[in-house]
């Protein structure tokens, strides 16, 4: 009996019920490729399917039990000497202590992780990292370096998602992105509120007007936009570019 074949069959119906939200089938799916990777005795993959179970916790609100599974991710990891396995898991591992309200930890394991993945050269978790990182200072009333950590995500996932080819995948950059511009408009927000005189306000119009703009043109681009610009003044559509190439530089 394949029972590795078996146990990745089982995670890939996890992940997929997970990203259908149904996160109690996800976890009994999970579970029981769970069992089999122990059986087979592939440690890695055991820990691709702990960190996996943690983080379908996380998504029901368990952040005890996800920050335990986590954990044993993370000396699953650190046993098979897998870098970027062990980057993912800390940094996990930093969500889990958020949710629990557990900041310096969070902090902690947060600033580790993103280390961990700049070393390692990992870019797109690198701005994972970031956002949960300002996530966390902003909530833990450290709005400075909530808007400094913001910023770089927001950088960071512009610079990696302009070397994506699949268009599927720009999207979900895009959606990302605009997850982590809301933050940042928050943050200024709440810095406004604390000093309504340093034009804060402003800049949460600027990041805010930037994000729409960018979600139109990437519209304009995935609905095959060349032939909407046909007949258009050529002038509009060098603005349309102009502020493109704006964009893609901030």
């Amino acid at each position: 009996k394949d029972q590795a074949g078996e146990a990745d069959t089982l995670s890939a119906m996890g992940l997929a019920e997970s990203r259908l939200g149904q996160h109690r089938k996800a976890l009994a799916l999970l579970e029981q490729a769970l069992t089999l990777r122990r059986s087979v005795g592939d440690k890695r993959s055991e820990a691709l399917t702990m960190d996996y179970l943690g983080r379908t916790h996380l998504a029901l609100g368990d952040a005890q039990r996800a920050a335990a599974c986590f954990e044993q991710a993370l000396a699953l990891y650190q046993g098979t000497g897998d870098k970027r396995g062990e980057a993912v898991a800390i940094g996990d591992l930093a969500a889990a202590e958020a949710a629990l309200k557990r900041y310096p930890e969070a902090l902690e394991h947060g600033r580790r992780a993103l280390a961990s993945l700049r070393e390692i050269g990992d870019r797109s978790n690198t701005a994972g990292t970031l956002y949960l990182l300002a996530r966390t200072a902003r909530d833990s009333g450290d709005l400075t370096a909530a808007e400094g950590h913001v910023a770089e995500a927001l950088q960071t996932i512009e610079e990696v998602r302009g070397r994506v080819a699949s268009r599927q995948l720009r999207t979900a950059y895009f959606s990302n992105q605009y997850d982590v511009a809301l933050l940042h408009v928050d943050v200024l927000m709440r810095q406004h509120g604390a000093n309504p005189t340093a034009g804060h306000d402003v800049r949460a119009l600027a990041v805010s007007e930037r994000a729409r703009a960018r979600s139109l043109i990437d519209l304009l681009a995935e609905s095959g936009a060349r032939d909407l610009r046909r007949g258009a003044d050529p002038q509009l559509v060098a603005r349309e570019r102009e502020v493109g190439a704006a964009l893609g530089g901030k």
